[in-house]
């Protein structure tokens, strides 16, 4: 699952959920996350790290039932 929230200044919040019992790579595209935007920027929330915002997938592996949180600008 993910979840989009807009935030103040042309950022978002991005949630990526792992419902499943066991860990999971998710490859998302961008466009199907944040159609017409331009991503600058990306930071974890939770480790307060820049990641890297190039290509067009979103790349993230997660423990069963984990999540990670996104700051996207």
């Amino acid at each position: 699952q993910v979840w989009v929230k807009p935030l103040e200044g042309g950022q978002y919040a991005v949630g990526i959920f792992n419902i499943s019992n066991k860990a999971q790579k998710i490859n998302l595209p961008w466009s199907s996350i944040l159609p017409n935007v331009t991503i600058k920027s990306m930071r974890n929330v939770w480790t307060q790290k820049d990641l890297s915002t190039t290509g067009s997938m979103l790349e993230v592996k997660l423990a069963s039932h984990g999540c990670q949180m996104l700051r996207v600008y």
